[in-house]
């Protein structure tokens, strides 16, 4: 497998140690979203959220700071 290290193509085999289990972690953290999200059926949980927030109380307002 091909890996860009700044601007030189590399190996998995060029990294070290901690860089590798980097990339290993993230792997593994899409790999295990997608998982839950076909066996949860997240899809059809997405698809049952209104259109609008409108009515569904203030725990989906932004803060101030972020408005």
């Amino acid at each position: 497998m091909r890996v860009e290290l700044g601007g030189r193509e590399a190996t998995e085999a060029d990294l070290s140690a901690p860089e590798l289990r980097q990339r290993m972690w993230w792997r593994k953290l899409f790999a295990n979203f997608r998982e839950n999200f076909k066996t949860f059926d997240f899809y059809r949980e997405l698809e049952r959220l209104p259109e609008s927030v409108d009515g569904l109380g203030p725990w989906v307002e932004l803060p101030p700071h972020l408005s």
